[in-house]
């Protein structure tokens, strides 16, 4: 459509600004590495490609990208933006975001790109969307049965595909989940139980 395309063009002319998105609401102690230095976030902060945005005990952060993507930081958590490059003219988006410790929940916008790259990737695996609602946990400690190292992947509507470095990955539909341990071994995909 024709307003597909403006906000396309419009997300591109951001980008190469560095302008990859927001923090639209904050709760707890929430901050972001730039360039080797820490800021405090709060709603309306801007983000760029290369930021650490980091969240501490009890606090929580949502994001919003130029693409439209959602996503919701739990507490202790730490998430990279390493690639964000939306292309209108070639109708083409890519998206890489680093997990390093924590959990997000992640709801990809709807693509009508001809290329649509969208990975969250951990320690590892990666997971790379499929669908539109998704949460990944990568503890430092264990929670719920995920070991400390481990990575988990619930899918809460779509189909998102989770992989390691080796092996063939795993497609996960909406209602169940899989995780991969620290060398990378691919869980059976499972219902997700309700208390998970």
């Amino acid at each position: 459509t024709a307003f597909g395309g403006a906000l396309l063009a419009l997300a591109g002319s951001l980008l190469a600004a560095g302008f990859v998105g927001q923090a639209v609401k904050t709760l707890g102690q929430v901050s972001v590495n730039r360039d080797g230095a820490d800021m405090t976030v709060g709603p309306g902060t801007a983000l760029q490609l290369g930021d650490v945005v980091k969240t501490g005990p009890g606090a929580r952060l949502r994001l919003r990208f130029v693409d439209g993507s959602i996503l919701t930081l739990g507490e202790n958590t730490q998430l990279s933006i390493d690639i964000f490059a939306v292309d209108g003219t070639n109708k083409s988006r890519t998206v890489i975001l680093t997990l390093l410790s924590g959990i997000v929940n992640a709801a990809a916008a709807k693509s009508g790109e001809d290329k649509f790259d969208y990975q969250i990737k951990t320690a590892t695996a990666y997971s790379a969307v499929r669908g539109t609602k998704w949460i990944v946990a990568a503890p430092q400690n264990a929670v719920k049965g995920v070991p400390p190292g481990a990575t988990a992947l619930f899918v809460l509507s779509g189909q998102v595909e989770l992989g390691s470095g080796s092996g063939q990955p795993a497609l996960v539909n909406a209602g169940n989940w899989s995780s991969a341990d620290a060398q990378g071994t691919l869980s059976p995909v499972q219902p997700t139980p309700p208390d998970l």
